[in-house]
């Protein structure tokens, strides 16, 4: 009884594990090479319920055809909100990865990662894809096999599976982050 009455009261808290969603909104990338510039208006529109355009978060991150600065994000998201202080940081071990994204999502921030993605990691690809920048919007530990949403600015292969809010493996998720140089992500 006194569990249930602790998840009336935290709707986030379920027996068992962790659970919670926000509300971030998905905008898809305008070109192959936007994803980071796209994230950052998810981010920023989540917060201040407005945005620019992406070309603009493409200029103040510099972004080119080869991609975003994963290193410059944070800098655009403290400059362009007040509800959070968005720090780079190593992803460390796989439970220090989770308990920052669980601990965010509590706080309802949204995590960003930039991933090494492969389809034995992250099913819902079909291909490998050397560096991708998007946001965590969930986390479910309440399953034998841990998920976490990921709001994915990229619908690769114009399948519509991947873009949007989507849940993928959490261990898989980490592995892609851990996968990319970097090894980083901003919370």
């Amino acid at each position: 009884m006194e569990e249930r009455k602790a998840q009336e009261k935290n709707p986030g808290a379920v027996a068992g594990g962790f659970y919670k969603t926000i509300s971030v909104p998905s905008f898809e990338q305008s070109t192959n090479y936007y994803c980071g510039p796209a994230t950052v208006k998810q981010v920023l529109h989540f917060f201040n319920k407005t945005s620019s355009s992406q070309g603009t978060y493409a200029s103040r991150l510099g972004t080119t055809t080869s991609g975003t600065d994963f290193s410059l994000v944070d800098n655009v998201l403290n400059s362009s909100q007040s509800e959070n202080t968005f720090v780079y940081k190593d992803i460390g071990t796989y439970s220090n990865w989770g308990a920052n994204i669980d601990l965010n999502l509590k706080n309802d921030f949204p995590t960003v990662l930039d991933l090494t993605i492969s389809p034995s990691n992250m099913p819902k690809y079909t291909i490998n894809i050397s560096g991708h920048i998007l946001n965590v919007s969930g986390s479910d530990s309440t399953k034998a096999s841990p998920l976490i949403r990921l709001t994915d600015p990229f619908d690769q292969g114009n399948r519509s599976v991947t873009l949007g809010n989507v849940w993928h493996p959490h261990s898989g998720v980490y592995k892609a982050n851990a996968a990319h140089f970097r090894q980083a992500m901003i919370w």
